[in-house]
């Protein structure tokens, strides 16, 4: 199969992406002519085809950022978070852009989406008239919904206790969510106690740790800052330790 260059793939479909991407402030990350010679290979090899723009499109949106970053001015630590341009419900169930990560490491900057996907800088920072651009070995692909996401971070007694509480599979078409997931080791610990709750008691306690309406990184959780969560509008405090 011929792959094209992003440049190819991109000119062929400038209509549906390239005029936003070019207004002002937007930050291309670019995937590498080889990048695309590894697509074969990747999680996107029954997916990509550049003939289907209802499938290319969102996928290229989603190598697109909200605003710019420099990446010469990024600190070692937590990783920032940017929104793209991808809102296609195909893809993202949150409003205002699926977003990205970007972790600086001693050596390279990579992009992400956390379970794997990630692409490494190889030539940064370059400049063009709307803002900027990081050309990258890989092709992204924008993150799973939440039932994967949970199985793959490895929280599966919690989903298991959003199946039990009927809270799932609804939960996974709902936009703008932020989900505070504890770990199989903290479920274990009270599994005796949630065993004995009703379906509503049990609803009550699962829905304690999502909250509505809002896309939360790790930053956003100041001390003392409240949330209300979907269990009858019960609301959340965060705690800062140390």
């Amino acid at each position: 199969m011929q792959l094209p260059s992003y440049k190819g793939v991109t000119v062929h479909l400038s209509h549906n992406i390239l005029s936003p991407a070019f207004a002002n402030s937007r930050q291309i990350v670019a995937p590498s002519d080889y990048a695309f010679t590894q697509i074969p290979y990747s999680a996107l090899s029954n997916i990509w085809n550049p003939e289907h723009k209802n499938t290319t499109v969102p996928l290229l949106q989603y190598h697109i950022l909200q605003g710019t970053i420099n990446t010469g001015d990024l600190k070692a630590g937590p990783a920032y978070v940017k929104p793209t341009l991808l809102k296609d419900p195909t893809w993202a169930n949150v409003t205002n852009g699926q977003n990205i990560l970007i972790t600086k490491q001693p050596d390279v900057v990579v992009f992400s989406t956390r379970l794997g996907s990630r692409a490494t800088v190889v030539n940064n920072d370059i400049e063009f008239e709307g803002g900027l651009i990081q050309i990258v070995d890989s092709v992204l692909v924008p993150p799973s919904g939440i039932g994967q996401v949970l199985t793959a971070s490895q929280v599966q007694s919690f989903l298991g206790g959003l199946y039990d509480s009927k809270i799932m599979p609804a939960l996974d078409d709902v936009k703008d969510i932020t989900v505070f997931a504890p770990r199989d080791q903290a479920m274990e610990a009270i599994g005796g106690t949630l065993a004995k709750m009703s379906l509503s008691q049990l609803a009550e306690v699962m829905g304690y740790h999502i909250v509505r309406g809002k896309v939360l990184v790790s930053t956003d959780l100041r001390n003392a800052k409240s949330l209300k969560t979907i269990s009858q509008g019960k609301r959340l405090q965060i705690r800062q330790i140390g």
